[in-house]
Protein backbone atom coordinates (compact mmCIF):
# COMPACT_ATOMS: atom_id res chain seq x y z
CA UNK A 1 0.00 0.00 0.00
CA UNK A 2 1.27 3.49 -0.88
CA UNK A 3 1.66 5.81 2.10
CA UNK A 4 -0.03 9.05 1.02
CA UNK A 5 0.61 10.84 4.29
CA UNK A 6 -3.14 11.09 5.02
CA UNK A 7 -4.19 10.78 8.67
CA UNK A 8 -7.06 8.27 8.65
CA UNK A 9 -8.10 9.38 12.13
CA UNK A 10 -8.88 12.89 10.90
CA UNK A 11 -12.64 13.11 10.35
CA UNK A 12 -12.52 16.32 8.26
CA UNK A 13 -13.32 15.18 4.65
CA UNK A 14 -12.02 18.42 3.14
CA UNK A 15 -8.61 17.95 4.72
CA UNK A 16 -8.64 14.28 3.75
CA UNK A 17 -9.50 15.15 0.14
CA UNK A 18 -6.87 17.88 -0.07
CA UNK A 19 -4.17 15.60 1.28
CA UNK A 20 -5.10 12.89 -1.20
CA UNK A 21 -4.99 15.36 -4.10
CA UNK A 22 -1.57 16.61 -2.99
CA UNK A 23 -0.26 13.06 -2.69
CA UNK A 24 -1.66 12.16 -6.11
CA UNK A 25 -0.09 15.30 -7.64
CA UNK A 26 3.30 14.42 -6.18
CA UNK A 27 3.01 10.89 -7.57
CA UNK A 28 2.10 12.34 -10.98
CA UNK A 29 5.13 14.64 -10.90
CA UNK A 30 7.39 11.71 -10.09
CA UNK A 31 5.84 9.61 -12.86
CA UNK A 32 6.19 12.37 -15.47
CA UNK A 33 9.82 13.02 -14.56
CA UNK A 34 10.63 9.33 -14.80
CA UNK A 35 8.87 9.31 -18.17
CA UNK A 36 10.93 12.30 -19.31
CA UNK A 37 14.17 10.48 -18.45
CA UNK A 38 13.00 7.33 -20.23
CA UNK A 39 11.91 9.23 -23.34
CA UNK A 40 15.26 11.02 -23.46
CA UNK A 41 17.18 7.76 -23.14
CA UNK A 42 15.06 5.98 -25.75
CA UNK A 43 15.42 8.77 -28.29
CA UNK A 44 19.14 9.10 -27.70
CA UNK A 45 19.67 5.36 -28.13
CA UNK A 46 17.56 5.18 -31.30
CA UNK A 47 18.69 8.55 -32.71
CA UNK A 48 14.96 8.87 -33.34
CA UNK A 49 14.65 12.14 -35.13
CA UNK A 50 17.19 11.46 -37.87
CA UNK A 51 17.11 15.11 -38.99
CA UNK A 52 19.95 17.52 -39.63
CA UNK A 53 20.81 19.42 -36.45
CA UNK A 54 22.77 22.66 -36.48
CA UNK A 55 25.43 23.68 -33.96
CA UNK A 56 25.72 27.11 -32.37
CA UNK A 57 26.73 29.91 -34.69
CA UNK A 58 30.49 30.64 -34.98
CA UNK A 59 31.69 32.66 -32.00
CA UNK A 60 28.89 31.38 -29.78
CA UNK A 61 30.31 27.85 -30.00
CA UNK A 62 32.93 29.01 -27.48
CA UNK A 63 30.19 29.13 -24.82
CA UNK A 64 29.64 25.40 -25.35
CA UNK A 65 33.38 24.70 -25.08
CA UNK A 66 33.57 26.65 -21.82
CA UNK A 67 30.55 24.74 -20.48
CA UNK A 68 32.16 21.37 -21.26
CA UNK A 69 35.32 22.36 -19.40
CA UNK A 70 33.33 23.45 -16.33
CA UNK A 71 31.11 20.36 -16.52
CA UNK A 72 34.15 18.08 -16.63
CA UNK A 73 35.57 19.86 -13.59
CA UNK A 74 32.26 19.48 -11.74
CA UNK A 75 32.11 15.78 -12.59
CA UNK A 76 35.57 15.25 -11.16
CA UNK A 77 34.54 17.02 -7.94
CA UNK A 78 31.20 15.23 -7.79
CA UNK A 79 29.10 18.40 -7.99
CA UNK A 80 26.29 19.39 -10.32
CA UNK A 81 25.76 23.09 -9.69
CA UNK A 82 24.38 25.38 -12.38
CA UNK A 83 27.04 26.27 -14.96
CA UNK A 84 27.62 29.86 -16.00
CA UNK A 85 29.60 29.80 -19.25
CA UNK A 86 31.58 32.83 -20.41
CA UNK A 87 29.19 34.90 -22.52
CA UNK A 88 30.24 35.23 -26.16
CA UNK A 89 27.82 38.08 -26.87
CA UNK A 90 29.34 40.10 -24.04
CA UNK A 91 32.86 39.48 -25.39
CA UNK A 92 31.70 40.58 -28.85
CA UNK A 93 30.32 43.82 -27.40
CA UNK A 94 33.60 44.46 -25.57
CA UNK A 95 35.59 43.84 -28.76
CA UNK A 96 33.49 46.25 -30.79
CA UNK A 97 33.65 49.03 -28.19
CA UNK A 98 37.38 48.53 -27.55
CA UNK A 99 38.14 48.91 -31.26
CA UNK A 100 36.37 52.25 -31.22
CA UNK A 101 38.40 53.54 -28.28
CA UNK A 102 42.13 53.90 -29.17
CA UNK A 103 43.08 54.47 -25.53
CA UNK A 104 41.84 50.99 -24.62
CA UNK A 105 44.61 49.40 -26.68
CA UNK A 106 47.14 50.71 -24.15
CA UNK A 107 45.57 48.57 -21.44
CA UNK A 108 45.71 45.28 -23.36
CA UNK A 109 47.93 42.50 -22.14
CA UNK A 110 50.58 40.98 -24.39
CA UNK A 111 49.02 39.20 -27.35
CA UNK A 112 45.51 40.54 -26.83
CA UNK A 113 45.91 43.35 -29.34
CA UNK A 114 46.20 40.74 -32.12
CA UNK A 115 43.22 38.80 -30.78
CA UNK A 116 41.20 42.00 -30.66
CA UNK A 117 41.58 42.42 -34.42
CA UNK A 118 40.00 39.01 -35.13
CA UNK A 119 36.38 38.78 -36.15
CA UNK A 120 33.92 37.40 -33.60
CA UNK A 121 33.34 34.31 -35.75
CA UNK A 122 37.08 33.55 -35.89
CA UNK A 123 37.76 33.61 -32.15
CA UNK A 124 39.10 30.34 -30.77
CA UNK A 125 38.06 29.15 -27.34
CA UNK A 126 41.40 30.32 -25.95
CA UNK A 127 40.90 33.76 -27.58
CA UNK A 128 37.43 33.90 -26.08
CA UNK A 129 38.72 33.00 -22.62
CA UNK A 130 41.56 35.55 -22.70
CA UNK A 131 39.33 38.40 -23.85
CA UNK A 132 36.61 37.53 -21.35
CA UNK A 133 39.11 37.40 -18.48
CA UNK A 134 40.74 40.67 -19.55
CA UNK A 135 37.52 42.66 -19.82
CA UNK A 136 36.05 41.07 -16.68
CA UNK A 137 39.08 42.19 -14.65
CA UNK A 138 39.25 45.61 -16.31
CA UNK A 139 37.40 48.25 -14.27
CA UNK A 140 37.05 50.25 -17.48
CA UNK A 141 35.11 47.57 -19.37
CA UNK A 142 32.07 48.88 -21.21
CA UNK A 143 28.45 48.43 -20.29
CA UNK A 144 26.70 45.88 -22.49
CA UNK A 145 22.96 46.49 -22.23
CA UNK A 146 22.06 43.52 -24.43
CA UNK A 147 24.33 40.87 -22.93
CA UNK A 148 25.50 39.68 -19.52
CA UNK A 149 29.03 38.48 -18.77
CA UNK A 150 27.91 34.85 -18.52
CA UNK A 151 25.24 32.50 -19.86
CA UNK A 152 23.29 29.89 -17.91
CA UNK A 153 23.78 26.34 -19.21
CA UNK A 154 21.34 23.76 -17.82
CA UNK A 155 22.80 20.38 -16.99
CA UNK A 156 20.98 17.20 -17.99
CA UNK A 157 19.20 16.67 -14.67
CA UNK A 158 17.70 20.16 -14.75
CA UNK A 159 16.74 19.88 -18.43
CA UNK A 160 14.85 16.62 -17.93
CA UNK A 161 13.25 17.56 -14.62
CA UNK A 162 12.25 21.17 -15.29
CA UNK A 163 12.56 22.13 -18.96
CA UNK A 164 11.32 19.18 -21.01
CA UNK A 165 7.82 18.96 -22.49
CA UNK A 166 6.12 15.61 -22.96
CA UNK A 167 3.79 15.08 -25.96
CA UNK A 168 0.80 12.98 -24.90
CA UNK A 169 -2.49 12.42 -26.73
CA UNK A 170 -1.97 15.41 -28.99
CA UNK A 171 -1.00 17.90 -26.29
CA UNK A 172 2.13 19.11 -24.52
CA UNK A 173 2.58 18.48 -20.80
CA UNK A 174 5.19 19.72 -18.35
CA UNK A 175 7.12 17.32 -16.16
CA UNK A 176 4.76 18.39 -13.35
CA UNK A 177 1.99 16.63 -15.24
CA UNK A 178 0.02 19.75 -16.20
CA UNK A 179 -0.87 21.08 -19.64
CA UNK A 180 1.71 23.60 -20.80
CA UNK A 181 0.53 27.20 -21.13
CA UNK A 182 2.60 30.18 -22.23
CA UNK A 183 2.02 33.27 -24.32
CA UNK A 184 5.76 33.28 -25.10
CA UNK A 185 8.20 30.48 -24.42
CA UNK A 186 11.71 29.97 -25.72
CA UNK A 187 12.15 26.48 -27.11
CA UNK A 188 14.95 24.29 -28.42
CA UNK A 189 14.33 20.90 -30.01
CA UNK A 190 17.51 18.92 -29.49
CA UNK A 191 19.05 16.63 -32.10
CA UNK A 192 17.12 13.66 -30.67
CA UNK A 193 13.75 15.40 -30.86
CA UNK A 194 13.31 16.30 -27.18
CA UNK A 195 11.41 19.56 -26.66
CA UNK A 196 12.92 21.90 -24.07
CA UNK A 197 11.24 25.16 -23.10
CA UNK A 198 11.48 28.13 -20.77
CA UNK A 199 8.49 30.41 -20.21
CA UNK A 200 9.73 33.94 -20.93
CA UNK A 201 6.36 35.72 -21.00
CA UNK A 202 7.23 37.43 -17.73
CA UNK A 203 10.81 38.21 -18.77
CA UNK A 204 13.98 36.29 -19.47
CA UNK A 205 15.64 34.51 -16.55
CA UNK A 206 18.86 36.24 -15.53
CA UNK A 207 20.81 37.54 -12.58
CA UNK A 208 23.45 40.25 -12.23
CA UNK A 209 26.09 38.37 -14.24
CA UNK A 210 24.31 35.65 -16.24
CA UNK A 211 21.51 35.44 -18.76
CA UNK A 212 19.28 32.87 -20.42
CA UNK A 213 19.62 31.98 -24.14
CA UNK A 214 18.28 29.23 -26.40
CA UNK A 215 21.59 27.47 -25.82
CA UNK A 216 20.70 27.24 -22.11
CA UNK A 217 17.99 24.69 -22.90
CA UNK A 218 20.35 22.19 -24.52
CA UNK A 219 23.68 23.18 -22.93
CA UNK A 220 24.85 24.61 -26.24
CA UNK A 221 24.50 21.34 -28.14
CA UNK A 222 23.09 20.97 -31.66
CA UNK A 223 19.41 21.67 -32.26
CA UNK A 224 16.85 20.64 -34.84
CA UNK A 225 15.22 24.04 -34.39
CA UNK A 226 14.97 26.84 -31.85
CA UNK A 227 12.86 29.95 -31.39
CA UNK A 228 9.75 30.95 -29.49
CA UNK A 229 6.30 29.42 -29.29
CA UNK A 230 2.85 29.98 -27.82
CA UNK A 231 0.91 27.16 -26.19
CA UNK A 232 -2.69 27.21 -24.93
CA UNK A 233 -3.83 24.31 -22.75
CA UNK A 234 -1.15 22.10 -24.25
CA UNK A 235 -1.95 23.02 -27.86
CA UNK A 236 0.70 24.72 -29.98
CA UNK A 237 -0.76 27.88 -31.56
CA UNK A 238 2.29 29.87 -32.71
CA UNK A 239 5.90 29.02 -33.49
CA UNK A 240 8.90 30.81 -34.99
CA UNK A 241 12.63 30.31 -35.56
CA UNK A 242 13.79 33.47 -33.80
CA UNK A 243 17.13 32.42 -32.30
CA UNK A 244 20.28 34.48 -32.74
CA UNK A 245 22.49 31.78 -31.25
CA UNK A 246 21.36 29.14 -33.79
CA UNK A 247 19.79 31.17 -36.64
CA UNK A 248 17.61 28.30 -37.90
CA UNK A 249 17.06 28.00 -41.63
CA UNK A 250 13.63 27.43 -43.15
CA UNK A 251 14.60 23.77 -43.49
CA UNK A 252 15.26 23.58 -39.74
CA UNK A 253 11.92 25.24 -39.01
CA UNK A 254 10.04 22.83 -41.26
CA UNK A 255 11.95 19.88 -39.77
CA UNK A 256 10.98 21.04 -36.28
CA UNK A 257 7.29 21.36 -37.16
CA UNK A 258 7.34 18.03 -38.97
CA UNK A 259 8.82 16.39 -35.88
CA UNK A 260 6.15 17.93 -33.63
CA UNK A 261 3.53 16.47 -35.97
CA UNK A 262 5.21 13.05 -35.76
CA UNK A 263 4.86 13.28 -31.96
CA UNK A 264 1.10 13.32 -32.44
CA UNK A 265 0.55 17.06 -32.11
CA UNK A 266 -2.21 18.24 -34.50
CA UNK A 267 -0.18 21.23 -35.71
CA UNK A 268 -2.16 21.48 -38.94
CA UNK A 269 -5.25 22.25 -36.85
CA UNK A 270 -3.83 24.25 -33.92
CA UNK A 271 -1.09 26.41 -35.45
CA UNK A 272 -2.41 29.83 -36.41
CA UNK A 273 0.95 31.52 -37.07
CA UNK A 274 4.38 30.42 -38.25
CA UNK A 275 7.21 32.96 -38.60
CA UNK A 276 10.58 32.39 -40.26
CA UNK A 277 13.57 34.34 -38.97
CA UNK A 278 15.58 33.37 -42.06
CA UNK A 279 13.19 34.89 -44.61
CA UNK A 280 11.00 37.15 -42.50
CA UNK A 281 7.88 35.41 -43.83
CA UNK A 282 4.84 34.99 -41.59
CA UNK A 283 2.19 32.40 -42.40
CA UNK A 284 -1.37 32.69 -41.07
CA UNK A 285 -4.60 30.92 -42.13
CA UNK A 286 -5.83 31.84 -45.60
CA UNK A 287 -9.60 31.81 -46.07
CA UNK A 288 -10.53 30.40 -49.46
CA UNK A 289 -13.97 30.00 -51.00
CA UNK A 290 -14.58 26.51 -49.66
CA UNK A 291 -11.90 25.96 -47.01
CA UNK A 292 -9.12 27.44 -44.92
CA UNK A 293 -5.48 26.79 -45.85
CA UNK A 294 -3.52 26.37 -42.63
CA UNK A 295 -0.07 27.90 -42.04
CA UNK A 296 1.39 24.38 -41.97
CA UNK A 297 -0.03 23.60 -45.40
CA UNK A 298 1.45 26.85 -46.73
CA UNK A 299 4.89 26.05 -45.33
CA UNK A 300 4.98 22.46 -46.57
CA UNK A 301 2.77 22.49 -49.63
CA UNK A 302 2.84 18.99 -51.11
CA UNK A 303 6.38 18.29 -49.87
CA UNK A 304 5.02 16.79 -46.64
CA UNK A 305 1.80 14.97 -47.55
CA UNK A 306 1.71 13.32 -44.12
CA UNK A 307 0.52 16.64 -42.68
CA UNK A 308 -3.00 17.28 -43.88
CA UNK A 309 -4.15 20.86 -44.46
CA UNK A 310 -7.25 22.04 -42.64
Amino acid sequence: MIDTGVDSSNPDPNKQGGAKRNAAQEMLKTTMRVLAHEMYADKKEADLIGLHANPLQPGYINERSDYLIQKSDQDLRGTTTKVKARGAGWVDDQQIMARGDPTSILNLEDGLETILTKSFDDLTNDDHRQLHNHFSDNPHSWLSPGNKKNVFFARKAERLSNLMLIPFQGKLYTTNGVLFNSTQAAYSIDKYGNIMVEDIAGGVREDETAQFNHSTLVAGARVTCAGTLTCVDGELTKIDSDSGHYKPSDTMLSNGISHLASCGLPVDRTLTEIHSLATGNTFTPIQNVNNVTSPVAQVFGIAHPSIDPV
